[in-house]
């Protein structure tokens, strides 16, 4: 198959992480939640609380998390300690996975000046004094899991890799304020649809040209039915809902590679009385085991 790939894809993977996992591991990777400062532009205003539980919930059950780009939102602030504290629950979370061992951290193109030492630290809620968060963790471009690569998926847009988009970075705060000026409040705005559909496809053919199965973020358009190409880059974007998605290494004979969905949702108790509940529910599911074109 021709495909031909750009060197920001080539780099990405040249500079991979590759990781060998033991018997039984199993993976979440989510994307894109851009997590802001709590004001209204904080696109996952709506679904913060969504998201602690479904991060508390794989913590438990002994998944390793994958943040795969673009969860902090820092084209719109560059004050990362803002976004720790409007979200200090979710930041709480993220510490105990990497206190654990269990926590990978990939870049998007929104955190360009995204550092190790800007993760180290955080300030308590309760004094004021720093301690410590996300210490010596390390920043990626991308990892490889026996057949799965993952990475972020901007690399497949030259714009988000060149000079243009270090300017974008630096005036994004500005572009906030000016936006906030005419409209109350917004969620993600998605990439160009053709666009997804460009990046997406295009992952999917470089997957079958690799003899790989791409997990790529960025578009904010789940998608899990492409060949060699998955998308979940929607997690922390919809106004009611987040997405993930989930990898079961060695399971034998069955899907491995499952996206899925966590809403809140109603349920009766009788004809004057409901609940909401948090459910979590399968949107598609595929086998990773990669064949050439």
């Amino acid at each position: 198959m021709s495909v031909k790939i750009n060197k920001y894809v080539t780099k990405a993977l040249k500079n991979s992480k590759i990781l060998d996992p033991n018997n039984g591991e199993m993976f979440v990777i989510v994307s894109d939640t851009h997590l802001g400062i709590g004001d209204n532009a904080d696109e996952s205003l709506n679904v913060q609380h969504l998201i602690f539980y479904a991060l508390e919930q794989y913590f438990k059950q002994g998944y390793i998390l994958i943040l795969n780009g673009d969860n902090w939102e820092l084209a719109e602030t560059h004050d990362i300690e803002k976004i720790k504290n409007a979200h200090d629950d979710i930041m709480w979370i993220l510490s105990e996975f990497h206190n654990d061992g269990r926590l990978i951290v990939i870049k998007g193109n929104h955190e360009e000046y995204l550092t190790s030492e800007k993760l180290r630290y955080r300030e308590s809620q309760y004094d004021g004094q720093q301690i410590d968060f996300l210490k010596d963790v390390e920043l990626y471009e991308s990892i490889q899991i026996k057949d799965l690569v993952v990475l972020h998926g901007s690399q497949f847009f030259s714009i988000y890799h060149s000079w243009f988009n270090k300017v974008l970075m630096f005036l994004g705060p500005l572009w906030k304020k000016w936006q906030l000026s005419f409209k109350d409040f917004h969620i993600a705005e998605y990439t160009g649809w053709q666009e997804a559909d460009e990046c997406q496809n295009y992952f999917s053919g470089l997957g079958k040209k690799l003899k790989k199965h791409f997990v790529i973020g960025h578009t904010h358009k789940c998608n899990f039915k492409l060949d060699n190409c998955t998308d979940c880059g929607s997690f922390g974007c919809m106004p009611r809902c987040i997405t993930a998605v989930e990898y079961y290494p060695d399971r034998k004979n069955t899907d491995n590679l499952i996206t899925v969905k966590w809403a809140v949702t109603p349920k009766d108790l009788d004809f004057n009385q409901g609940v909401m509940v948090v459910s979590k529910s399968t949107l598609g599911s595929q086998k990773v085991e990669v064949e050439a074109e």
